[in-house]
């Protein structure tokens, strides 16, 4: 792993010219972003100066060859600049951004300040984002977030970069998806609905999971704080679906934790919502986008998920297989039988069916059992809600059974 370093310049509010290292990370695939650094130019006199501020970024990976981009930050005077952004706030070509970002940042604090206003580049009457930075760079007031459709994304308040007052976040097609109260920066949840339009969360009570980068946290609000055994479960990689993390209370109070690191009890770990999925945070750290404007974008796919985890859905299955099972003659069947279904986009199963019809009097007595089953998180392509298949495999020895079930990839 190496690190290079990339100059550009910029003239100050004391309009003194100042170099500005954009610092790139290069692991074994690419190089990006990882800090920004400001330092003094020394010598000027071969300097032109320019209205319009470059940051060039080199490209690589194995089997391909390098790509140096032109990302353009139009430096308007004053520390005004306007940004550009693609949909997932990363910095991208002017030529096909899709938000553009008017704002004044401080290239020597490393920090935006003041008002600034996000748009859409193709409808400019859309704004994506807008609130207001203090003079030190915290977020303060109301901060008010759309998605590129217009649909309100989020609406939530700060103080002193804390959340603070009421708030609430919305789904891409406009319906709630949480509310919740803040005071300087411990949250109570209100409300929550899953993306099938389900309340999950009613007055503050029920079972809540909230995902925080590569972790999932689920456990039961008791007026909106956590009561009883809370677990944090790994959603990538080798340790998907492992508990990292324990955690107990009583009443909303902290009493004890557990991770691999061993016993806690000074705080808990939980954060009640992630402020990751407030589009302005990202942009706050200044990434550029991994591929450029000609580059065919991969889709992101998150397969399906039992938001208690594997272990717990499986134990679902088997309580309403073995309630109906057990009233069978299973001694008449041998062999495998196979159910072949979907996790819809609401996240329930259905489009279920089975092909070998010796199994015809179970089979379908299966398929109603199935039909129970509680919602999972629908796979998603892109954020949206996705159809993915799944196959229940029931095996049949004399009186004996066993089943495994398995998703199929997404296309």
């Amino acid at each position: 792993m190496g690190v290079c370093f990339h100059n550009i310049c910029v003239r100050d509010k004391d309009n003194k010219w100042r170099g500005l290292s954009v610092g790139l990370l290069e692991n074994s695939r690419r190089f990006f972003t990882f800090m920004i650094l400001t330092t003094p130019l020394m010598n000027l006199k071969h300097l032109i100066p320019c209205i319009h501020l470059f940051l060039l970024v080199s490209y690589s990976s194995f089997a391909q060859t390098k790509q140096q981009r032109r990302i353009l930050f139009e430096n308007l005077g004053d520390d005004s600049v306007n940004l550009h952004f693609n949909s997932e706030y990363r910095l991208i070509e002017d030529s096909c951004a899709a938000i553009i970002r008017y704002a004044h940042y401080s290239f020597q604090r490393r920090v935006f300040y003041g008002k600034f206003k996000d748009v859409a580049k193709d409808d400019p009457a859309i704004i994506i984002a807008e609130g207001t930075y203090n003079t030190a760079g915290l977020k303060d007031g109301d901060f008010i977030t759309h998605y590129l459709n217009g649909n309100l994304r989020a609406k939530v308040s700060f103080k002193n970069n804390n959340l603070d007052g009421e708030c609430a976040m919305y789904y891409e097609d406009g319906r709630p998806a949480l509310s919740f109260e803040a005071n300087n920066g411990d949250c109570r949840i209100i409300e929550q609905w899953d993306m099938s339009g389900r309340k999950t969360i009613d007055n503050g009570n029920g079972a809540y999971k909230v995902s925080v980068g590569y972790i999932s946290w689920t456990g039961k609000l008791v007026n909106g704080k956590p009561d009883g055994k809370w677990e944090a479960i790994s959603t990538m990689g080798a340790d998907k679906d492992k508990v990292l993390v324990k955690e107990k209370f009583n009443n909303g109070v902290f009493q004890k934790g557990n991770n691999q690191v061993g016993d806690y009890t000074e705080a808990s770990r939980i954060v009640l919502v992630n402020t990751d999925e407030l589009s302005f945070i990202t942009a706050e750290r200044l990434f550029t986008s991994y591929a450029g404007c000609n580059a065919v974008k991969r889709k992101t796919i998150v397969n399906a998920r039992f938001p208690y985890g594997t272990e717990a859905y499986s134990n679902e299955i088997n309580q309403l297989v073995s309630s109906y099972l057990g009233k069978q003659d299973l001694s008449v069947y041998s062999g495998e039988l196979a159910i072949e279904g979907a996790v819809l986009e609401n996240g329930y199963i259905g489009d279920l069916s089975y092909r070998d019809f010796t199994f015809d009097k179970i089979g379908r007595g299966l398929i109603n059992a199935l039909r129970q089953l509680s919602a999972l998180e629908p796979a998603l392509i892109d954020g949206k809600a996705a159809k993915q298949k799944i196959i229940f495999t029931f095996n049949f020895s004399g009186n004996v059974y066993s089943f495994k079930y398995r998703l199929l990839p997404l296309n």
